[in-house]
């Protein structure tokens, strides 16, 4: 049996160590595109997501994190700027239509 993306023609590849983890479309207005996590970064800052220039520091140390399972973490469907499409039917898991 194929998996359902694969039957749609799209192909999942590795993000480089350089790539952007957060889409520039979802992140606060404001904010220098250079100052956005890359996926190989050993941490990752969350705040730029909340709309609230006071927004609380939400890292995600991936050091923390088994070295054998952090490849796997590191790409959550609807986060990542290079997931597509919005692999989420659910509200609220992926990035708005239109987008991505």
């Amino acid at each position: 049996m194929s998996h359902p993306l694969r039957s749609a023609g799209v192909t999942l590849v590795a993000p480089r160590p350089v790539d952007l983890v957060l889409a520039a479309a979802l992140v606060r207005p404001g904010i220098d595109l250079a100052d956005l996590p890359r996926f190989g970064d050993g941490s990752w800052q969350l705040a730029y997501l909340s709309t609230k220039d006071t927004a609380t520091s939400i890292p995600v140390h991936w050091t923390r994190f088994p070295a054998e399972f952090r490849d796997t973490f590191k790409r959550p469907p609807g986060l990542c700027s290079t997931s597509r499409p919005r692999m989420s039917s659910s509200p609220g898991l992926g990035p708005p239509a239109g987008l991505v």
